[in-house]
């Protein structure tokens, strides 16, 4: 909030405008009406990281990939090929996040019916959850660079990469662990 605030106060035009409108479309995702649509807030937040991004140019899978992995400062040893991606990468583990974040938009947008996708992702992290954890990294990392935070310890990458992990879920009607 602080850093939002100082952006606010001694920031860009540009930079203050961005980052406004951006946090402004997060919080629509965020709402709680009722039977708001669970995909809408996915298209609503992808909304938020597309004004976040401002690219050039629209947004793809891959380069939004790169856009989060830039944004994080991931570096070139954090960043792997996956085997399933012949020829894609390599990103960090926020890249492949985005890239199949960004395809499950599109999914919701082109394949129809979307009672039938999925709310968790093949890594078991759920859709939306993750993206606001990511998308409130990105505004932070955003402002730090700006200088309007200070710059996060390197052990913050420790607790950074944790929500990105591959998630266990809690099966409720036996009580168990899977994956």
């Amino acid at each position: 909030l602080a850093g939002c605030l100082q952006c606010l106060e001694n920031g860009s035009e540009t930079l203050r405008k961005r980052i406004s409108a951006s946090l402004q479309w997060a919080s629509y995702s965020y709402d709680n009406i009722p039977r708001f649509p669970y995909h809408n807030r996915i298209l609503l937040l992808m909304i938020a990281f597309e004004i976040l991004a401002s690219p050039t140019n629209s947004l793809t899978r891959y380069s939004f990939a790169k856009w989060l992995d830039d944004t994080w400062e991931i570096l070139p040893d954090n960043k792997y090929k996956l085997e399933e991606e012949p020829g894609k990468g390599p990103y960090g583990k926020v890249g492949w996040w985005g890239k199949e974040f960004y395809e499950f938009r599109n999914k919701i947008i082109h394949d129809g019916d979307p009672s039938v996708l999925p709310v968790h992702d093949r890594m078991g992290r759920e859709y939306f959850k993750t993206g606001i954890y990511v998308f409130s990294e990105c505004v932070k990392d955003i402002l730090r660079q700006a200088g309007f935070l200070s710059r996060r310890p390197e052990y913050d990458n420790i607790f950074r990469a944790w929500p990105l992990d591959e998630q266990k879920k809690m099966d409720h009607n036996t009580g168990t662990i899977r994956k």
